[in-house]
């Protein structure tokens, strides 16, 4: 009898746990990722930046290491969707983002990098070189 009650306790706690917190996006509810499985994906997307060392630079891989990124997630099922893990440092942006199903062999990440800053970037020479905007005539 005891272990009858230990099993439905269990099995009512396992189901009561497992559902997990979920999300509506344009009337659909979804299974949403936890707040363990969000830091997963962060510490996997830092994975992903310290094996991206030529496409990286080391000081923004140090920078990610060390600093917390911007987590925006779109769902579009049960714990899928795209989400977009990502740090600004300055003028330089990284972000990993991912898609299809999270945290299973199912997700597929690509990562980006942009530079930002205010001006065009001159590409008449053997190398492109970026130049600031001219500054605008004031109107009086």
């Amino acid at each position: 009898m005891k272990f009858f009650l230990f099993s439905l306790c269990a099995a009512v706690l396992f189901a009561v746990a497992g559902c997990g917190p979920r999300v509506m996006v344009d009337g659909e509810s979804y299974y949403a990722l936890t707040p363990d499985e969000e830091q997963m994906l962060v510490a996997h997307a830092r994975t992903t930046l310290r094996h991206s060392r030529k496409a990286v630079k080391p000081e923004m891989i140090r920078f990610a290491l060390q600093n917390p990124p911007a987590v925006k997630i779109d769902y579009r099922g049960d714990r899928a969707g795209i989400a977009r893990v990502e740090w600004r440092n300055g003028d330089t942006q990284i972000a990993v983002v991912y898609t299809g199903e999270f945290l299973t062999p199912r997700m597929y990440c690509v990562l980006e990098g942009v530079d930002l800053f205010d001006g065009v970037l001159d590409y008449t020479g053997s190398k492109p070189v970026r130049r600031e905007l001219p500054a605008q005539p004031q109107s009086e």
